[in-house]
Formats: structure tokens, C-alpha cells, sequence
């Protein structure tokens, strides 16, 4: 068993259970195939439809910014895939560049749901997804719960690529349950770390023209990319902020044991409204954790953002009754 699922869940669970060369066969030709977005691609799958691409005619491949390589996405000319994106990144680029068609939509991505309805429009859609939790339902991911619920309204089949690597992230329309999909396939698919170096004397130049534009109080959309951090650098460095002491952000009794005190470290340093930490963290006997609202500007906000990164700090997930 992945985790203790409810037995009529897990029987569900099942007779989906599959392998991805078995469950890629779903896929026809002429099909629109979603394939994953940023850091949640069913890579997996997307190898698996790659080694049927000789029995398969006009197969348009949805996604964006898929930075890990997979065949799918190779310039060969033995690639017979078309592509639509909405980003263009390290794969996408790679394909232009080789003279094979890329078809780009540009869509802001807060209305990233446009893209899904009006454009997407897929056949199939492999999502890569958590673990299951004992109801049977698994979370889209950190990249995945930003449209892939948005694309469940338009596809016609979904396949899902369970990676227990996979972070179960929390918010609204986050999940999918067993009974969604058509089949499911186990593939622990470990990922890159993206990294950039420092910024270069272009990325540089090109920050300092868009700082001039950027003014107090402002909210920026940041990315990845030399660029990027070239902006968040800014005119000068940054200074370092105050941060309250453990003994005044927290409340137990005895020795706390090691998963609370990597919770509370990465908690402090979990920004907050102004910064005024308004918030206490309270391990109670049982080893339940509690997240308690002092009040202030925002201070709502803040305890789910404190609440985020103790989870990641601590590896445990805090459910909320």
C-alpha cells in the first residue's frame, strides 16, 4: 500500500494501477496531449508516448516550461510531435531553435484558465500527482494545482503519474480523487535542481532599466532566470530584517523534538505582514501543532503563510479540521 487508504478506495486505486506503456495507448492520432507544466511534467508517460511516436500521426504536445529533458521534446528530426505552449522555455526554445513548429500562445498567467478552455483543448492529459491520502485524493503539485483542474473540464481522459516525490501542496482546487482517472501509473521520477548563476553584465543593464519603473509598495512577479535575480538584487543589497526570538514565537513543554524545531526555524523566516511575526506556535502533549492569530495587519494571512513553511521545514503536513 502507498499510504493506508479506506479498502474500497484502495481496490479503486487498483484496478487503475498500470503501467505507463499500458496506459500511453490511450492516445490516438490527430490527439492533443497535455504533458505537464514547469516543476509537475508526467515525464514518465511523456517517454513512454515518445517510444510510440512512429505509430502515431499528428499528436500536438500542451505544456510549458517542461526544463527537465525528455525525448518528447527532442529536436531530432526522427520527432514527429507538434507543440503548443504558453511559455517559452528550456525545451520549447530548444525546439524553435531546431526549426520544428512551436505554436505559442501568449496568456497572462492569472488567466492561465483561457489558455485551458479556448486553446488547449486536449484529448489526454497526464498529470503527474502526490501519494494518495487515505480518501483517495492525490494533490496536482506545485506547478499543477495553477491549471490542471482547469484542464479537467476539457479533456476527455486523464492519466496520472503518481510520484511520491511529489510535495502534497495545499490550496484551492488542489487535488484530483482515484475515481477521476482512467489510469494511473507509479513512476518515482526524481528532479533537477534549477539552479542559476550570478548575474551577467546584460542580465545586469536589463535589470537596471526595469528598476527604474519599479517604485515602493509595488508587487513584482519575479521567474527564474539571471534577469530575475539581476531585479531582486536591486540598486544596492538588501539589509537584514529582525526577527524575534524562538522563546517568543513559540509555547511547549519539555525537550521539542527535532521535525518542531526545523518547523519553527523555517517559520521564522516565513515573511509576514510588515514584518511583525504576530503569531504563536504551540506543541501540544499529543505532538499536535497549533497556530495561534495575535492579530495585526494581515495577520490571517500570515498564519497561513507561517503555517506553509513550518510544513516544509518540519515535513509534516498540518491538517486543518
Amino acid at each position: 500500500r502507498i499510504v493506508n487508504m479506506k479498502r474500497e478506495i484502495e481496490e479503486l486505486y487498483q484496478s487503475k494501477l498500470t503501467t505507463a506503456e499500458e496506459a500511453v495507448k490511450i492516445v490516438k492520432s490527430g490527439d492533443r496531449v497535455y504533458g505537464g507544466t514547469a516543476s509537475t511534467g508526467a515525464y514518465a508517460l511523456l517517454e513512454a508516448l515518445w517510444n510510440r511516436r512512429h505509430e502515431l500521426e499528428g499528436v500536438t504536445l500542451l505544456g510549458s516550461n517542461n526544463y527537465q529533458y525528455t525525448p518528447a521534446y527532442d529536436e531530432s528530426i526522427d520527432n514527429p510531435f507538434l507543440f503548443n505552449t504558453y511559455f517559452m522555455g528550456i525545451n520549447e526554445r530548444k525546439r524553435l531553435k531546431a526549426g520544428s513548429p512551436v505554436s505559442y500562445n501568449s496568456v497572462h498567467l492569472s488567466r492561465i484558465d483561457l489558455w485551458a478552455h479556448d486553446i488547449a483543448k486536449p484529448d489526454v492529459c497526464f498529470f503527474e500527482v502526490s501519494k494518495p491520502d487515505e480518501d483517495g485524493y492525490m494533490s496536482f503539485g506545485p506547478s499543477g494545482v495553477a491549471l490542471h483542474r482547469c484542464l479537467m473540464g476539457q479533456t476527455k481522459h486523464v492519466i496520472l503519474q503518481v510520484n511520491s516525490n511529489t510535495p502534497y501542496v495545499l490550496g484551492e482546487d488542489n487535488k484530483i480523487h482515484v475515481s477521476e482517472a482512467d489510469a494511473i501509473v507509479e513512476a518515482d521520477w526524481q528532479y533537477d535542481d534549477y539552479t542559476a548563476g550570478e548575474p551577467d553584465e546584460i542580465s545586469t543593464q536589463i535589470a537596471a532599466h526595469v528598476l527604474k519603473e519599479i517604485h515602493d509598495a509595488d508587487t513584482i512577479q519575479l521567474g527564474l532566470g539571471n534577469i530575475s535575480i539581476a531585479i531582486g538584487y536591486g540598486k544596492e543589497p538588501g539589509k537584514a530584517h529582525k526577527s524575534k526570538s524562538i522563546d517568543k514565537l513559540t509555547e511547549s513543554k519539555g525537550q521539542t523534538p527535532e521535525w518542531f524545531n526545523k518547523g519553527v526555524e523555517m517559520a521564522l523566516l516565513a515573511p509576514t505582514a510588515i514584518n511583525q511575526q504576530k503569531f504563536l506556535i504551540k506543541l501540544n502533549p499529543d505532538e499536535s501543532v497549533e497556530f495561534i492569530d495575535k492579530g495585526g495587519v494581515l495577520s490571517q494571512v500570515d498564519i497561513g503563510i507561517v503555517k506553509y513553511h513550518f510544513e516544509i521545514g518540519s515535513g509534516k503536513l498540518q491538517r486543518t479540521e
